[in-house]
This record gives structure tokens, C-alpha cells and sequence, in this order.
């Protein structure tokens, strides 16, 4: 019958419920406060460096990824200005592989009217 009661005061201890003594559990460090209660002042880069030693190796790391963030926004800009200028000298040959066109057709046209009226003169020629 003991043995009963001992597993219900430690079922009780366990679900809190009618505890008459104080709780088992240790109360909860709040890691913002210090050993006496108190919080501390703002940490200045010194103590923060003693503190969290790998601190500087994120703001290393912080660091290089923004660099080459910069770098990076440096090379697409330098492509982007590569990109239009190929696309204007693009426009440019189009423009006068169009113009070549244009005078290759007027050309021909000038050609095959003058081969006409060499032909009807010679026809009329042939004729008298």
C-alpha cells in the first residue's frame, strides 16, 4: 500500500496538480540576464569578440559574400553594356545589309530596263 502512495505523489509531482511542496524543477536561466538579475549593457565590439568568438568569422564571411555580391553586379552590368552594344551593331549591319539589298534590286532594275531597250532597238534595227 505504500508503495501506491509513492507513485502517487510523484504522478501528482509530475502532472503539478496538489504539490504541496515546492516544484521539483529548476526555474529557466533567461540568457539576457546576468548571475545577479541584472542585464547587461550594450556589448561593445571588444567584449562581444570575448564573448562570441565566432562572431568575426561571420562578419569575415558577411564581408567576402558582399563583395562578391559587388563583383557580381559588376560583371552583369559589364554584360549588359556588351549585350546592347552587339545588339545596336546588330541593327546597324541589318540596316545596311538592307540598304545593299535596296540598291542591288534598283541596280537590276536599271540593268534589265537598259537590256530591254537595247533589245528593241536592236529588234527595230533588225527590222528597217
Amino acid at each position: 500500500m505504500r508503495r501506491d502512495v509513492i507513485v502517487l505523489s510523484t504522478s501528482r509531482q509530475k502532472s503539478g496538480v496538489g504539490s504541496d511542496h515546492g516544484s521539483a524543477k529548476r526555474p529557466r536561466l533567461d540568457p539576457t540576464k546576468l548571475a545577479n538579475g541584472s542585464t547587461p549593457l550594450r556589448s561593445t565590439p571588444e567584449t562581444s569578440g570575448l564573448l562570441d568568438p565566432n562572431s568575426s568569422d561571420h562578419v569575415v564571411a558577411l564581408t567576402q559574400l558582399r563583395e562578391q555580391v559587388s563583383s557580381l553586379q559588376k560583371q552583369l552590368s559589364l554584360k549588359d553594356q556588351q549585350l546592347l552594344a552587339k545588339d545596336k551593331q546588330i541593327a546597324e549591319l541589318k540596316a545596311h545589309m538592307s540598304s545593299d539589298e535596296r540598291n542591288a534590286r534598283e541596280k537590276m532594275q536599271a540593268e534589265k530596263k537598259k537590256h530591254s531597250e537595247v533589245v528593241q532597238d536592236l529588234m527595230v534595227g533588225t527590222l528597217c
